[in-house]
């Protein structure tokens, strides 16, 4: 890392503007390059028209929670960075609870993490949550618009994150976001409105998600406040006409 990020370092100083997704990116970047130079940040976007809340589909949503009370959902490299054993636990808590959720895990397995990924199968089996996670493997964007919208909530608990742009396309999906505080997550969510950034265990998480679910005004306020914030600036459309770009 001290070497790439001299080498990062001497690039930022030699341009003459540098453009991030994220203010935790521009305090990288601005540590880095020890000088005052000039960063500009422009969140992540999404297209919200191909992401909508209009593709929820309700029998889709049945066959996903497979008799299960809330719809879970996550889009992640299976990588130990994204610590879905977290996920895994935090289902076992809200079952503890009595609260039966199923959690939805869309993604490939990063090669070389194919011992964590059987790990994470044995967690599952060791924490009797089995019947509620599903690896779903690579989805298709088309299929991934309708699980968004079909889903209560996205979780998310990567050790860091640049911004995420999965987090997106569920907001625009209608779906609020409970993400850990990968650094880049205070930008755009905002507690009990669009989404919470709880702290970094599983219990915080769990206990956020048990308060959103048993108050199904909180949860239809955060649903519409979700596609709110990216109908109002984190799409590419609303970013282009701000920037000129045509």
């Amino acid at each position: 890392p001290s070497l790439v990020n001299n080498i990062c370092g001497m690039v930022y100083r030699a341009a003459a503007l540098v453009l991030t997704i994220s203010q935790d990116n521009k305090r990288f970047i601005q540590a880095v390059s020890q000088k005052n130079i000039s960063v500009e940040v422009i969140k992540q976007g999404t297209d919200h028209i191909f992401f909508s809340p209009k593709y929820f589909d309700a029998q889709k949503k049945q066959e996903l929670l497979s008799g299960k009370e809330y719809l879970l959902v996550t889009t992640s490299r299976i990588s130990t960075r994204k610590n879905i054993e977290d996920m895994i636990r935090v289902v076992r808590i809200l079952k503890d609870k009595q609260i039966i959720c199923r959690l939805v895990i869309n993604g490939k397995v990063d090669r070389g993490n194919e011992a964590y990924f059987v790990e994470l199968k044995t967690l599952l089996h060791q924490l009797d949550v089995a019947d509620q996670v599903l690896f779903n493997g690579f989805v298709s964007d088309e299929d991934m618009r309708v699980i968004y919208a079909c889903s209560d909530l996205f979780l998310l608990t990567s050790k860091y994150e640049g911004f995420g742009i999965a987090n997106v396309e569920a907001l625009a999906s209608g779906t609020p976001v409970v993400t850990y505080d990968t650094g880049a997550a205070r930008d755009f969510i905002v507690d009990y409105e669009n989404g919470v950034v709880t702290e970094n265990n599983p219990m915080s998480m769990a206990e956020t998600v048990e308060k959103i679910v048993r108050d199904t005004h909180l949860l239809a306020h955060m649903r519409t406040s979700a596609r709110a914030c990216v109908e109002k600036e984190l799409n590419w459309a609303t970013y282009a006409k701000e920037n000129n770009i045509h």
